[in-house]
């Protein structure tokens, strides 16, 4: 894979745990908060 490839997917991956953290809507536990991370 080229250079640019790799660097698009890991924004990509990186980028979705904003989603999970975004969706964090007061005080979460800390596993609770790993696995929607993790999960997505």
């Amino acid at each position: 894979m080229t250079t640019p490839v790799l660097f698009v997917l890991t924004v990509l991956i990186w980028g979705t745990t904003w989603i999970a953290i975004a969706a964090q809507v007061g005080e979460v536990p800390v596993m609770v908060s790993i696995f929607y991370r993790f999960t997505l």
